[in-house]
């Protein structure tokens, strides 16, 4: 479990102000604030249905799009976007409803938001083609389990639009109404609208093809190449092929690309969120500074650790994000530090191409074992790892030891973990490298004689450091280890 550490909160970013009451607007008046900041992680991707699992995303793309419930600073379910909710229930009848009223606001162009964007969202993490890791938030739904598994058709789900500002959904029987209010925080839920995101998979990453419910709405966005010198291969890529006729016209058209290529690693710099001047304002009659303070929030990306450094401590900065892990131990003290699910995972090729060194062959390795069997490498795996390394490495964390975190409560109560209720069977993770040679030399392998690689994404520096960590915890059984830092 990897503690976050966070310098500021988003929700004093946003400054959102109150609701009640009228100003008259001068188009002249003060705009407000423009905030900087810097994120440690590139983000490319503003889809909220794709940031369920990103923190850094989730950061984000809740100051772009709203939810129909948000969580106070209390932890306490209150109204976003919707304005209330009732349920009806018939149990002779086994009928379970909930209606939800949606408040009059709109989007970033203007237009207004719907009971129709909210089914819209939902049937998109819902699609059997759709590869959201939100859709169990919504299991509770009427066949939503089925349509999720391709067994029933999206159009079987039991969520309406009835009229423009009511949402009808159905239960497949009595449910925990907390609980599924609650899911409907998660930002991967928010409305969107069909007639932008049904155009591809490119609205979520620039200025111009994105509209948002949030008090933000994306503006310009700078991407470089790196000077990393870190370069990834890719295919099935569009290539653009001109050609010309025998009267020297030209025609281009694209062709996809069957060949793997290797390119240099591009990197996002820079990203400006502007204000959402229809946040819950009318636009005729309320000050622009109504509902969200700061006009502008300019996210620098680009930043050396030590630029960050000064930037800080000079006060031309904010974060939203990790703290470079060089800097956590200088604002360990001062810093607030929150707990933060998080794993890293490790996943063994089952036909990886192994090359033997002696021989010079390459070997497949396999379940069956042509060069050894995988649990034979999933134990080297544990026992050569040292979890107090990794845990030095991040500071302010704690080791999983597991495939689940601290942190994860028993569905039956609130107060037991999982981790409490689990034999100590399942707390597999322990540091034994005299047992990791053992196990290498009942199998008949030479660590020597072998050599291998290991990919980490080299966006992300917590993972990457952990994947150094274990190249060197291979190398010091005797394997040609070489780790692959693939870009963006």
């Amino acid at each position: 479990m990897t503690k976050r550490i966070i310098a500021v909160l988003l929700c004093l970013l946003t400054i959102v102000g109150c609701m009640a009451g009228c100003a008259t607007y001068d188009e002249n008046e003060d705009k407000g604030q423009c905030l900087t900041m810097y994120l440690t992680q590139d983000l490319y991707d503003l889809d909220p249905m794709y940031a369920y699992n990103n923190e850094s995303a989730i950061n984000v793309v809740s100051l772009l799009f709203d939810t129909l419930f948000k969580l106070d600073e209390n932890g306490k379910v209150v109204n976003s976007l919707a304005s209330g909710y009732s349920v009806k229930e018939d149990a002779n009848a086994n009928e379970y409803k909930m209606y939800i009223n949606i408040k009059d606001t709109c989007w970033s162009d203007g237009t207004q938001i719907s009971a129709d964007d909210v089914v819209y969202a939902w049937k998109r993490v819902l699609d059997p083609e759709s590869s959201s890791a939100a859709a169990p938030l919504l299991y509770d739904i009427k066949n939503a389990r089925d349509v999720k598994a391709g067994d029933r058709s999206i159009d079987d789900l039991g969520i309406y639009a009835e009229g423009t500002q009511l949402l009808s959904i159905e239960f497949e029987g009595k449910i925990d109404y907390s609980q599924f209010l609650l899911n409907l925080t998660s930002v991967a839920l928010a409305p969107l609208r069909e007639n932008i995101t049904g155009k591809g998979d490119e609205w979520a990453k620039k200025a111009v093809t994105m509209v948002c419910s949030g008090p933000f709405k994306l503006g310009r966005t700078t991407i470089s190449e790196t000077k990393s010198g870190v370069m990834y291969d890719h295919t099935g890529f569009l290539e653009e092929v001109r050609t010309k006729d025998a009267n020297g016209k030209e025609t281009v058209k694209g062709v996809i690309c069957t060949e793997t290529r290797s390119f240099p690693e591009y990197t996002q710099t820079s990203f400006t969120l502007e204000r959402n001047a229809y946040y819950y304002r009318d636009r005729e009659k309320d000050s622009i500074k109504k509902t969200v303070t700061p006009y502008k929030i300019i996210v620098d990306c680009s930043m050396t650790d030590e630029e960050i450094k000064s930037a800080y401590e000079s006060g031309r900065l904010f974060y939203i994000g990790d703290i470079p892990v060089s800097l956590r131990n200088d604002f360990a003290s001062e810093a607030e530090v929150r707990d933060s699910m998080s794993t890293n995972l490790i996943s063994l090729n089952q036909n990886a191409q192994i090359t033997n060194k002696k021989t010079g062959k390459t070997e497949t390795q396999s379940s069956t074992g042509t060069t050894t069997n995988s649990r034979n490498y999933t134990n080297t795996v544990e026992y050569s790892v040292d979890e107090d390394t990794i845990k030095s490495l991040e500071v302010s964390s704690s080791s999983a030891t597991g495939l689940v975190p601290e942190g994860v409560f028993e569905t039956s109560s609130a107060k037991k973990t999982f981790r409490d209720g689990c034999s100590e069977t399942y707390k597999y993770l322990t540091y034994n490298v005299d047992e990791a040679k053992s196990l290498l030399s009942t199998a008949g392998i030479n660590p020597s004689d072998y050599a291998f690689t290991i990919t980490c994404a080299a966006y992300d520096e917590v993972h990457t450091m952990i994947a150094e960590a274990v190249c060197e915890a291979w190398k010091s059984l005797g394997f040609d280890v070489m780790l692959k830092k693939r870009g963006a």
